[in-house]
């Protein structure tokens, strides 16, 4: 087998058929936070903010995040938003793309006799298929696949009621 022409086809396929979700995606989510009424601060883990105004939430491997919302005289409130899981499947479908024609090459090749060519196809499309596949597992295992499903919330704050008297004392 020309081996120029084997290792041209891998780095090829590796190259067209993998998908870094490492390097395509963003390692954040952007949150804006919107009160009523405004200047109330917003947490979530490390990231802070004045209302209104935008939490960096990094993205991990967690189920959800916590948003708390706090301003002095307001009751307190606490939103859970859920991630989403969010694997691209666009290099897996190019990957399925190059073993096929890969496939289409290989029987071209076989009708013109020409064994080289037959072989650097199959080599192709197998790297295609085993490069494609391990894109998917490295993407499905990276916390850059779990988004926010929204970029804003929006808050009315409430006022802290006064504790009621207990009966027969004075108010």
């Amino acid at each position: 087998m020309n081996r120029p022409l084997a290792w041209s086809s891998l780095l090829a396929s590796a190259l067209l058929a993998s998908g870094c979700a490492s390097l395509s995606l963003p390692s954040h989510d952007d949150l804006q936070v919107v009160t009523d009424p405004p200047g109330a601060i917003a947490t979530c883990g490390n990231a802070s903010t004045v209302t209104p105004g935008t939490l960096r939430i990094p993205r991990e491997k967690t189920p959800a995040v916590i948003v708390r919302v706090e301003m002095e005289g307001y009751e307190t409130r606490e939103i859970q938003i859920a991630r989403n899981r969010d694997v691209p499947l666009r290099p897996l479908a190019i990957g399925i793309g190059l073993v096929a024609a890969a496939a289409w090459a290989g029987e071209q090749c076989e009708e013109m006799n020409w064994p080289e060519c037959r072989d650097a196809a199959a080599v192709t499309g197998v790297a295609a298929a085993v490069v494609s596949l391990a894109g998917l597992a490295i993407n499905s295992a990276s916390p850059r696949t779990h988004p926010l499903p929204r970029n804003e919330i929006v808050l009315r704050l409430e006022p802290v009621r006064p504790a009621e008297a207990p009966k027969g004392a004075l108010r």
